[in-house]
């Protein structure tokens, strides 16, 4: 019997034996959870924390699924956003657990607008519709429920007390824009991401460190959707207590980026762009423990933007 968990923290035991493969067990996940569309967008991966850091690897469909351990647990989630269901409620939810994880997490690169309207849209999945008379003072600090609804970087800017009243105004302003059912305050959340986030929506995010300049690496997060790579470089000083938010330092199309490869020897993803003159290059480097899996990724996504024009076309 072992847990497989999901990115709002619940999970499902399921019977595996020592031949068990993950693509048996993805049948077995998504009978429990009643997952019957999207299917091939998700997939199972081993999760750790390696120095606060999550790293989420990808374990194929034939390969025998590992034994977690007291470091690593099974963690089912979307593998890619090549399409988006907003109609099936199951597709629904786990979409929204996953998006919303990655914005607390602050991979994604948001103003405090933004930010707070996305809390207050959680806010109103979570607890139903504002009432007239509104949440009194301390209903989300006595619960320590601020850093649920916050990106982390966040937190640490401003005292509790002043998030909450922050986060209530914007809930209460909800009363004019009720929900029938939580379902349809996801489909509210998945659309606003998707409209703040723009180009950078449904990025799968790997997290490492920019080694470009080797002497002066930096924290950094690639994000790889089918719009291209983004290269964020993860702000904030924890010694001088500074917060801030991801900084976008490179964003290119797939169509600019003539190769990429993964270096077994330094455990990085490197790609390449035009030189300055015909025929050169200029090299990228991210380092990162999952750094094989991200070639791969990319051409699993080169693919399918490849196929999908080639469709377009045809019809």
């Amino acid at each position: 019997m072992i847990d497989v968990y999901y990115e709002d923290g619940s999970s499902n035991k399921f019977i595996t034996l020592s031949e068990t493969k993950v693509e048996d067990l993805l049948q077995k996940i998504a009978i429990k959870i009643s997952l019957t569309v999207e299917k091939e967008a998700f997939s199972l991966f081993e999760s750790s924390a390696q120095i606060g850091v999550q790293q989420d690897h990808l374990l194929t469909p034939n390969e025998i699924v590992p034994t977690p351990t007291q470091f690593t647990k099974l963690l089912f989630k979307r593998r890619n956003y090549f399409s988006l269901n907003l109609v099936d409620p199951i597709a629904v939810h786990m979409t929204f657990i996953q998006l919303r994880e990655d914005v607390l997490r602050g991979h994604y690169v948001l103003d405090q607008t933004d930010f707070l309207r996305l809390a207050a849209l959680d806010m109103q999945i979570t607890f139903g519709n504002p009432s007239a008379s509104g949440r009194k003072a301390g209903f989300l600090t006595s619960a320590n429920l601020i850093p649920r609804f916050l990106p982390k970087w966040a937190i640490p800017v401003k005292k509790e007390v002043v998030w909450e009243k922050l986060i209530l105004d914007e809930y209460q302003r909800l009363i004019e824009k009720p929900i029938a059912r939580e379902f349809e305050g996801k489909v509210r959340y998945i659309e606003a991401l998707r409209s703040m986030a723009s180009e950078q929506f449904g990025c799968v995010y790997f997290e490492g460190s920019d080694v470009t300049l080797p002497k002066s690496p930096h924290p950094a997060i690639l994000g790889v959707n089918k719009e291209g790579i983004f290269l964020y470089w993860i702000a904030g000083d924890e010694k001088e207590k500074k917060s801030q938010p991801n900084i976008l330092v490179r964003s290119n199309a797939f169509s600019q980026i003539i190769g990429w490869a993964a270096h077994v020897s330094s455990s990085t993803f490197v790609y390449s762009l035009p030189g300055p003159e015909d025929g050169t290059s200029v090299d990228f480097s991210f380092e990162s423990p999952l750094f094989a899996e991200i070639p791969s990724f990319c051409q699993e996504v080169v693919d399918f933007v490849l196929k999908a024009a080639d469709h377009n076309s045809a019809s």
